[in-house]
This record gives C-alpha cells, structure tokens and sequence, in this order.
C-alpha cells in the first residue's frame, strides 16, 4: 500500500497564510521598536565623543564604558549613571526603563 502525500486544503493554506502574516508583523513591531530604542539611547549620550589626541571621552559626565554592541570608540563614551540621574533624573530613568522593556 503507498500512501498519498496529505494536501493542503484551502482552510489550510489561509491558516498559513495568516500565520504568515502575523508572524511578519511581529518582525516589523520588533524592528521599530529597535530603532525608538537606539534613537533614545544615542540622544541620551549625544553630548559625549572621543578625543583622538587625548584619548579620551569629552563632555560633562562622560566616561568611557565598553558595551558588546559598540562599533567605534566613540559610541563607548557615555554619561555616568551619576550624571544621568542628577540632570533630568526621573525622565532619564523612565527613558533607560523604556528601553529595558525592549
């Protein structure tokens, strides 16, 4: 006895499709919420950047702290946790805290 090979149906292929669909939105929602995130983060530390003939971090309450993701010296200069809580520390808070929840 050979068996068929199972068919898809069209309630089955809408299912798919739909599936589709969903599981596309969800990378788009992802994306964009990636992007708010990295634009809040970068104006967080705008005011800070690197010194090539000092080397090191310039601005007021910048430190050079390294993350797995920075790509140049410059995106490891960051304000103090000190810092972003004594200038505008509640919203700079709720701002790190948004960021988190991504």
């Amino acid at each position: 006895m050979s068996r068929a090979a199972p068919q898809f149906g069209h309630v089955q292929m809408q299912a798919l499709f739909f599936l589709l669909l969903l599981a596309g939105h969800d990378c788009v929602r992802v994306v964009d919420e990636v992007k708010w995130s990295q634009s809040k983060w970068d104006q967080l530390h705008e005011d800070c950047h690197w010194s090539k003939m000092e080397q090191r971090c310039h601005g007021e309450g910048c430190v050079w702290k390294r993350l797995p993701l920075d790509l140049t010296i410059s995106s490891s200069c960051r304000h103090t946790d000190a810092y972003l809580l004594k200038h505008n520390g509640l919203e700079n808070f709720h701002s790190i805290m948004e960021l988190l929840k991504v």
